[in-house]
């Protein structure tokens, strides 16, 4: 089965939208690395890299193979096609995204031709990230709007996502959801305080993934290259370690 998803995108966009660290320089005298998920069980995901980029991902519960990715770029180090060949459920595939890049002067439109969804990047800062970003989308699932704040680092501070939706009574809910974030040196989040309104009861649970938690603080090991090998996260002053990464 293939999908066709054209992309409207900028360079920075991939690899730092979230104000994450870009590893991309560092990772290009490794061959792979393999993230064991503590938080969630006995998951695991293999990435095999070539010149710093992600080029297979395997995903694995305790020794089984679950999914498999492929992934191409571009010039500029934009992702344009990713191919799942491997399903659990359904064997050797061919589940294909493909990615358009095209470029405008002041704002970014990515449409998503499966969801029928439309993204408009505007508002671009100093750092040439946007500080709004504008849906449509025929489902309901994302925010229909997002506003970014950036501290002096260009990382993301402040985001604030608007979203509609119908509740079961088929009401019309109006929410906002902010999230502020902090970061160490090496630009990985290490703290993020989330807030909603109309309020909402902490710990919000989440389907396959880890519940959310108001406020939730994370600690990095880095090795001598600068890239983090576990990862811990410390709630209501309990800490536990989440995440190992092992690079080859």
């Amino acid at each position: 089965m293939k999908k066709i998803i054209p992309y409207v995108i900028l360079c920075f966009i991939s690899g730092y939208l979230f104000g994450q660290k870009n590893e991309t320089e560092d990772l290009k005298k490794y061959d792979s690395y393999l993230v064991k998920n503590l938080e969630m069980g006995k998951w695991k995901t293999k990435s095999f890299l070539k010149n710093g980029l992600v080029t297979v991902k395997e995903v694995y519960y305790k020794k089984e193979l679950r999914s498999k990715w492929k992934y191409f770029y571009d010039e500029n180090q934009n992702e344009k096609l990713s191919i799942r060949t491997f399903d659990i459920n359904q064997g050797i595939i061919n589940d294909t995204i493909e990615i358009e890049l095209l470029y405008f002067q002041d704002s970014l439109l990515v449409q998503k031709h499966s969801l029928g969804t439309i993204e408009k990047y505007s508002d671009f800062n100093k750092f040439d990230k946007p500080r709004i970003l504008e849906r449509t989308q025929e489902f309901g699932f994302l925010p229909y709007k997002e506003i970014f704040e950036y501290d002096a680092n260009g990382d993301r501070s402040k985001e604030m996502a608007y979203s509609e939706f119908r509740n079961t009574k088929d009401s019309l809910v109006q929410e906002l959801e902010i999230n502020r974030y902090r970061y160490d040196s090496n630009n990985n989040v290490i703290e993020v305080i989330r807030e909603y309104i109309p309020e909402k009861t902490f710990p919000i649970p989440i389907t396959g993934g880890p519940s959310l938690f108001a406020i939730e603080k994370f600690r990095f090991v880095y090795n001598k290259d600068g890239l983090w090998t576990k990862k811990y996260k410390t709630v209501n002053g309990v800490e536990k370690l989440i995440l190992k990464r092992k690079l080859k």
